[in-house]
């Protein structure tokens, strides 16, 4: 499907959700007006200034589990009756689970019989919305708005290939045809597609079949015959595609966009999308304050156990290596003796762990009281800090010291495609108990099936792996 028709469909969606919910914010306080008139059960709601805080608190965080669940991806795929009602109870239960955490932050009362009444209409809303724009999308494909769509090549495999990809979509184009691009007569058909004549004839076929779109799969063109395909195609208005050859991307993802006001063909081994990624950063953002918030009291606890046990400092911040190679500041709480770092060279020798990574389970430079918060992770605290500031994210690969990223080599360099995090899929499958291969691994599996459902995941197993201080050295 066409990328631009692709982004207008989800912000058609979104757009949609978007109204829905307003809709049911104004439709619950109605409703719930009108039934209590009647019933003395449904108490009266809170004030106007009151559910209009706890209505925009809630508007970006329902649209963002929205495209956490991938509501807005509905045209992507065939749509599942079944799946669309699972997705929308998870979004509700996520949401319900949301709007506690709103009134329990902002104090901000809040009636139940009003939530429950949103809810209630949001998923009606949302439910018969989503349906009724699938058959009506379904019902335009098959009809008049299908693509008809012209093929230029020469080599058959290649040519099998595309007709192949285009006849297995769910609602797959109707193929007008093909045309031979080569000096070397193809076949009457190809897997059953008509072949047409030769470049010679396209604007004839143009002129005398109803062609949406041409579609150019060939290696061999001149750039005379290209330019020829092109003014054939333009005095139609006859948009034309050019397949990028597979070879030439090798399996990696590939997207065309402008940069610089110039055209670039972009090629990547793992793409994430823009929405997704903003997301992940509002999680990060609304996730560290609210940590913040409630661990304030932790911190203060620690921080004067540290002053007490140990002095000044209180924290450790070290020079680390993050996104892309930008290198910044990363603090924990200290939990070893001052001078530490000027102590390691000489403790190299009781390294347990392979690779460039430094580990000893009894650290003679750690402190008893260091020995604790580090058992239990309250170390990484402070990193809050970072998350907020935009150096690391909640949830990543692990950053190391500069000196130990500096050593690794190869497609494990690639864990730098993603910002750090405080936890991953490291951190919750065992630690420092894992080899470093291990451990490189996992930072690759994450980043190749990294969504913000996995983090939400992740986030959620970290809490026992904390508690139990299982693999922490």
């Amino acid at each position: 499907m066409d990328s631009n028709r692709q982004f207008a469909q989800r912000r058609l969606l979104m757009s949609m959700d978007a109204g829905i919910i307003v809709v049911s914010m104004l439709l619950a306080a109605l409703v719930h007006a009108a039934l209590r008139s009647h019933f003395a059960i449904f108490k009266d709601p809170p004030g106007l200034a009151q559910y209009i805080l706890v209505a925009v608190l809630t508007m970006p965080l329902m649209l963002s589990l929205v495209a956490v669940i991938g509501l807005h991806h509905q045209f992507d795929k065939p749509l599942q009756p079944w799946q669309l009602v699972w997705d929308l109870v998870r979004l509700h239960g996520a949401t319900l689970v949301g709007i506690a955490l709103v009134v329990f932050l902002t104090q901000v009362p809040l009636n139940r019989s009003v939530v429950g009444l949103f809810l209630l209409i949001t998923f009606t809303l949302m439910l018969s919305s989503h349906l009724l724009l699938d058959r009506r999308h379904r019902r335009a494909r098959a009809g008049h708005a299908r693509p008809h769509l012209l093929i230029i090549g020469s080599e058959p495999a290649l040519l099998e290939r595309v007709v192949d990809a285009a006849l297995t979509e769910d609602l797959p184009p109707r193929l007008v045809g093909i045309l031979d691009s080569s000096d070397a007569p193809l076949r009457d058909t190809v897997l059953r597609v008509p072949v047409l004549g030769g470049l010679n004839s396209l604007e004839r076929v143009l002129h005398e079949e109803t062609v949406d779109e041409v579609v150019l799969a060939t290696r061999d063109l001149s750039p005379s015959r290209f330019a020829a395909v092109l003014a054939a195609c333009d005095d139609l208005g006859t948009p034309m595609r050019q397949l990028v050859l597979p070879d030439f991307h090798d399996g990696r993802s590939l997207g065309l966009e402008r940069q610089y006001g110039l055209p670039f063909v972009t090629l990547a081994r793992t793409v994430h999308s823009t929405e997704a990624l903003a997301i992940k950063r509002g999680v990060d953002l609304l996730g560290a304050t609210a940590a913040l918030a409630v661990l304030a009291p932790v911190m203060t606890l620690i921080a004067t156990a540290i002053l007490l046990t140990m002095g000044r400092p209180l924290t450790f911040s070290q020079e680390r290596i993050g996104y892309r190679g930008r290198r910044f500041r990363m603090h924990k709480f200290r939990s070893m003796i001052n001078g530490a770092e000027q102590q390691r060279d000489a403790l190299t020798g009781l390294n347990e762990v392979d690779g460039p990574v430094f580990k000893i389970t009894a650290d003679p430079r750690v402190t008893p009281f260091g020995r604790f918060i580090r058992k239990y992770s309250l170390d990484e605290l402070p990193q809050l800090f970072n998350v907020l500031g935009g150096s690391m994210s909640l949830v990543g690969p692990r950053p190391l010291p500069v000196r130990e990223q500096q050593q690794i080599s190869g497609s494990m360099r690639r864990r730098l495609s993603m910002k750090p995090g405080i936890t991953g899929l490291w951190q919750v499958s065992g630690r420092s108990n894992l080899s470093f291969e291990e451990w490189m691994r996992m930072d690759l599996e994450y980043i190749d099936s990294w969504s913000n459902a996995l983090d939400l995941k992740l986030l959620v197993m970290t809490l026992p792996a904390v508690v139990s201080g299982r693999g922490a050295k």
